[in-house]
């Protein structure tokens, strides 16, 4: 039989927990967002963009955990508030109540808050009015241009590295990689994968520039190479969207270089 003492215990484990894991949440948002990053393959969207998407979406998560939390007196939210920012994670008072965070037992607990109803709120002066309404519309404005700033220094694609092909143009190349790739009735095939800006997807001479680059780096184990060519437009790079076209070159049996698999 459980004593009378602890039958009024409050129990305050969901609070800790749900605050602990938003405060995890809020120092992993940068090495969850840069691991799901580089986890995630290629496409139009920035894999910066999806990492720091689902950063936000964990730190969301566990701020709602916070905010649903009901106070063990009225079993209202505990740190819910009336007004903008409408949740209060590290509140130290029931926002109903008035319960103070942690309080052991019922015993324990300060008497209920009485409410204060709206006719009993001072209403502030038109001086004040015109000071908050200043303030929230310089806040709207500095978001306006803070946003697409991050965007911008965040997630625009990188410039590359200007290469000279063997016929004198030049291309500007993101990179060049071996890899590994897994193909069904062919098994584990060697690749060689590169990567450039193109003004032109598409144009033949220009991949035989990148060929003609990129067939005297192969191995004799690299049996294919992946070219990917990636819209030049400046205001795709700048706003980090990849327009890609990727094309397949296999190696056959007399030692040259044909399209497709």
């Amino acid at each position: 039989m459980t004593p009378p003492s602890r039958m009024n215990d409050y129990n305050w484990s969901g609070l800790r927990l749900w605050r602990t894991a938003f405060a995890a949440s809020l120092l992993l948002f940068l090495p969850v967002s840069c691991f799901v990053a580089s986890a995630v393959k290629p496409s139009v969207i920035p894999s910066l963009i999806t990492g720091i998407f689902v950063g936000l979406l964990v730190i969301g998560g566990t701020l709602y955990g916070v905010r649903e939390w009901s106070c063990p007196r009225c079993e209202s939210s505990f740190t819910r508030r009336p007004k903008r920012p409408w949740v209060a994670p590290w509140a130290s008072l029931c926002s109903v109540c008035g319960l103070p965070e942690y309080t052991p037992t019922e015993a324990a607990a300060p008497p209920i808050v009485t409410q204060v109803t709206s006719q009993e709120i001072v209403a502030p002066s038109g001086k004040m009015k015109g000071l908050q309404r200043l303030g929230s519309k310089r806040t709207r404005v500095a978001l306006i241009f803070a946003i697409p700033l991050l965007y911008l220094t965040m997630c625009r694609l990188p410039a590359g590295v200007a290469v000279k092909t063997p016929s004198g143009r030049e291309l500007r190349v993101l990179g060049v990689m071996r890899s590994r790739l897994w193909m069904s009735g062919h098994g584990t095939r060697e690749v060689v994968d590169v990567a450039y800006y193109s003004a032109a997807p598409g144009d033949i001479s220009e991949m035989r520039d990148v060929l003609g680059l990129v067939i005297p780096m192969t191995a004799p184990s690299d049996s294919i190479i992946s070219v990917s060519q990636i819209s030049d437009r400046w205001w795709l790079k700048a706003i980090g969207i990849k327009v890609e076209h990727g094309y397949l070159f296999k190696r056959q049996s007399d030692g040259t270089w044909a399209p497709g698999l």
